[in-house]
């Protein structure tokens, strides 16, 4: 999980891979997260809703669900 990565030394290589799957694509830990295997040397794939997310902009390579972006909408009873 992203938020427990942020907080642990994990052991990566340049042969290592990281996948990240985000519905925003804007999470500060799955951000975090992406921006450390990159500083390690990982390479980072993503499977992402929203093509304009900062996480896709960032990853090495992006799959994407064609879900269209997040909203948001009233409580059902």
């Amino acid at each position: 999980m992203a938020s427990e990565l942020r907080y642990r030394e994990i052991p990566l290589s340049p042969q290592s891979a990281a996948l990240f799957i985000s519905q925003s694509g804007e999470t500060a830990d799955t951000l975090a997260s992406l921006r450390y295997c990159k500083e390690l040397g990982a390479e980072n794939w993503r499977r992402r809703q929203c093509r304009e997310s900062t996480i896709a902009r960032e990853a090495d390579a992006v799959f994407p669900i064609l879900a269209g972006p997040e909203t948001g909408g009233p409580a059902r009873p």
